[in-house]
C-alpha cells in the first residue's frame, strides 16, 4: 500500500479492519499510532531499497529532455492539425520574444 502512495490513513483504515476482527473496542488512536509506525517503516524500507538500487547502478541517471512540457502534452493531445498550429503559433511568439530580447525592452 505505502509503495502505491497510500497515506497514513489509508493503512489505519486497513489496521481497522485487520484489527476489528481481533477486538472490536480497539482504541482508535492506538490504531493511528500503528498506522503512523507502520507507514513509516515502509517509507524508510522504500528509501532504503531505492538507495541500493542506485548504488549497484540499477537507477539511469536522469537526463533532462529538450522537449518543452508544454509541446510534450501538444504532441499528444492534439490533432495533427491543432499540433501544427500550436507549433507555428509558438514559434511566432518566440520571434517576439526575441525581437523584444533585442531591443532591449
Amino acid at each position: 500500500m505505502v509503495a502505491a502512495d497510500a497515506g497514513e490513513v489509508h493503512v489505519a483504515g486497513f489496521l481497522r479492519t485487520l484489527f476489528a476482527a481481533e477486538s472490536p473496542a480497539r482504541d482508535a488512536d492506538t490504531i493511528r499510532a500503528a498506522a503512523i509506525a507502520v507507514w513509516h517503516i515502509a517509507k524508510a524500507a522504500l528509501v532504503r531499497d531505492f538507495a541500493e538500487r542506485v548504488l549497484r547502478g540499477e537507477v539511469p541517471p536522469r537526463e533532462p529532455t529538450a522537449d518543452s512540457l508544454s509541446h510534450w502534452l501538444a504532441a499528444r493531445l492534439l490533432t495533427p492539425q491543432q499540433l501544427a498550429d500550436f507549433e507555428a503559433d509558438a514559434s511566432t511568439r518566440e520571434d517576439e520574444d526575441q525581437t523584444t530580447t533585442d531591443n532591449g525592452n
